[in-house]
């Protein structure tokens, strides 16, 4: 019972941290914040990943100064990464996705995602 309690805690704590974290990098209000966190559920299911990854991908992403609409895209496309690569976190993924949209700016995030696959076959 205790480590289911210790579990529930760690959990609230970690989505506590990616809202604060969004919060500290966007303009957006709370409220449309706490609604992309219970959307971000939705988009997790479409592309194979967790809510709490979309939530720290797409604060990664405003970061950079992208809006919430971009940074959310962004956060799927680097969830697909993630899929479909072999990094071992989030992070990593959507750190390479960035440096590789950098890089190649003359291309769309799924047309790297795209190429990269074909290599990969």
């Amino acid at each position: 019972v205790f480590d289911w309690i210790k579990r529930g805690v760690e959990t609230v704590t970690e989505f506590d941290t990616a809202l604060t974290e969004m919060r500290k990098v966007s303009d957006e209000s709370l409220s449309s914040l706490k609604n992309f966190q219970t959307e971000s559920f939705d988009l997790a299911d479409t592309v194979g990943t967790t809510g709490l990854q979309i939530q720290q991908s797409t604060a990664e992403f405003m970061r950079l100064g992208q809006s919430l609409t971009e940074a959310k895209e962004s956060a799927k496309n680097a969830s697909l990464l993630f899929n479909v690569s072999e990094f071992d976190n989030i992070n990593d993924a959507t750190t390479s996705l960035i440096a590789m949209s950098q890089a190649f700016d003359d291309y769309s995030q799924m047309e790297i995602l795209d190429s990269l696959n074909k290599v990969g076959n």
